[in-house]
């Protein structure tokens, strides 16, 4: 990435940019925060490894994070997604192997979440879905090997893909019958969970 080599810096403050492109600041090690102004809309791959990194502030006028964006970011604790309007997708892998993120409020536009996009998250507890009312699918293995201990889907899904919550060792809950949108549940969808 473009800043790859700077393995020192603590904190990062982007200027006015519209794109953040991908590997631009993959792997640095040392950073605990990043501000992103109000000027990004588009997100690439841009944070995947920086395993301090604790906490990420985004603006309302993102509208696209790409797959593997935040992938790995094992101390990451605090992201706000809930103040991006504007997103629709949660791309592939987004949030994978996030050790240290605890809960998670989805936006309200939010119409599909991606193939192991918070996978990996072994402390992951909450995901809000209380403004969400958009969101049709979730991806293969989106919440495998989550902390998750209960759930509750949106009124709008319609499919749950394949291993979307396998290996949710906590789950121990879930009624499906109120979910009248609801299409398809594809395989493995609770395999090596508590249920």
């Amino acid at each position: 990435g473009a800043f790859s080599e700077l393995s020192s810096l603590k904190k990062i403050s982007i200027p006015n940019l519209k794109t953040i492109s991908q590997y631009s600041f993959k792997s640095l090690g040392e950073v605990t925060e990043i501000i992103i102004p109000d000027s990004v809309e588009v997100i690439e791959g841009a944070f995947s490894e920086c395993k301090s990194l604790e906490e990420i502030v985004l603006p309302k006028s993102i509208s696209f994070i790409g797959g593997n964006v935040f992938k790995d970011c094992r101390n990451l604790k605090k992201i706000n997604l809930s103040v991006c309007d504007k997103l629709e997708k949660i791309e592939y892998g987004s949030f994978s192997g996030c050790e240290s993120l605890e809960e998670i409020k989805i936006p309200k536009n939010i119409t599909s979440i991606g193939e192991k996009a918070f996978g990996g998250c072994v402390n992951l507890v909450k995901v809000d879905f209380s403004e969400c009312d958009k969101l049709g699918k979730i991806g293969n293995g989106a919440f495998c090997d989550c902390a998750l201990f209960k759930f509750a889907f949106p009124k709008s899904i319609t499919d749950i893909g394949a291993s979307a919550f396998k290996g949710c060792t906590y789950l121990r809950k879930v009624n499906l019958s109120e979910y009248k949108k609801l299409e398809k549940i594809r395989a493995s969808v609770f395999s090596h969970s508590d249920l």
